[in-house]
């Protein structure tokens, strides 16, 4: 590292003079190398808090790309990004570096899969989620737990919020429960809210991932105070609930070893159809298993402020978001019209429906 002035030398001494990092932690926190997937709202504040903590190394990882309604909730972007339509990782690392030069900032455009999890988990010692996709999470669960790091889940929508410190060591020797403990199958398609269909705060945001970033640095540190609890809040109630969460002694991946989205038994695929500008879209589900029917009255009243909805009884749901038609069955199958990026397809699903 280049000499540093006076002025640069005195980044960190606020956090030097907290007690449980000091200098030696300080200087472990620039040794330390860990991957944001995911650069929405999540994601860009964790990144900006741990560049900004000293973490030597951030690799940031997202498909997508910047848009206009990014700007409310997603504070490493400008309206120049959205302009142009940079990828988001790529802006987000732009960012970065102009907040800390004497760090490693590595964008990766792309949309995690199994093979890419896996070389991933192999040069980071840490993870955190910045996803908006519970196919994404089952994945970084399977590739850390098989790899023995930690990872942080986190999630916010309207004005609540939660996270969890996923397969962490603990100073007894054991670790924190991971995503399959505490959720063994992923959520139905169209059980829950998302942030297009019910809205997002942003302090809703920074609070989520806040109590997250400063997990990251104790797990970072080895710290005596990691929480082995899912707390969550609701923000706007002012409400704050910790649930103390044993591993499941039976759990498929952390106590069996299964990595079923890892090695192909969780089936879903993005396949466009032939002479089509649409893309078909099959959630994620175990092999063997079937997904419970999808409510389409209640998914089309969450879609009403999103854009125009046609509504084709027990059969299907249509939202149209220009320049999108997404299609939803009762089977949690998609068509995604307007599109032939099965990236973007599935960021859609995933947006609209839930995933």
């Amino acid at each position: 590292m280049a000499m540093q002035s006076d002025g640069r030398m005195m980044r960190y001494a606020r956090q030097r003079v907290f007690a449980p990092i000091g200098g030696a932690g300080q200087e472990r926190l620039a040794a330390a190398r860990v991957a944001v997937v995911g650069c929405g709202a999540l994601g860009t504040h964790l990144a900006d808090m741990l560049a900004r903590a000293g973490v030597g190394h951030l690799i940031l990882i997202d498909r997508d790309v910047v848009e206009w309604s990014n700007l409310q909730r997603q504070m490493l972007f400008d309206e120049a990004d959205a302009d142009a339509g940079t990828p988001k990782a790529s802006a987000a690392a732009n960012r970065l570096r102009m907040v800390n030069a004497d760090i490693t900032i590595e964008p990766r455009v792309l949309d995690l899969d199994a093979e890419a999890a896996r070389e991933l988990v192999g040069e980071v010692d840490l993870v955190l989620d910045g996803s908006d996709a519970f196919e994404t999470r089952y994945l970084i669960n399977d590739a850390c737990v098989e790899a023995g790091i930690p990872w942080i889940y986190s999630a916010v929508v309207g004005a609540e919020g939660m996270t969890l410190n996923c397969h962490a060591p603990l100073v007894d020797g054991t670790r924190t429960p991971c995503l399959r403990c505490v959720w063994p199958d992923p959520l139905p398609p169209g059980s829950a809210a998302t942030c297009d269909t019910v809205g997002v705060l942003n302090g809703a945001v920074s609070m989520v991932t806040g109590m997250a970033a400063t997990e990251a640095l104790k797990i970072l540190l080895g710290s005596a105070a990691i929480s082995p609890e899912l707390r969550s809040f609701d923000q706007w109630a002012g409400t704050y609930e910790a649930i103390a969460l044993p591993r499941d002694p039976d759990c498929p991946t952390c106590a069996r070893g299964e990595y079923d989205w890892l090695d192909g038994a969780a089936l879903g695929d993005a396949a466009r159809l032939c002479g089509q500008d649409t893309i078909q879209i099959r959630p994620e589900r175990l092999a063997g298993t079937r997904l419970p029917a999808i409510d389409l009255a209640a998914v089309a009243g969450r879609w009403r402020d999103a854009g125009t909805v046609q509504q084709g009884g027990d059969a299907f749901v249509r939202l149209r978001v220009a320049p999108f038609d997404l299609t939803l069955f009762s089977d949690g199958r998609a068509l995604i019209r307007g599109t032939s990026d099965p990236a973007t397809a599935r960021s859609l699903y995933a947006r609209y429906v839930g995933m």
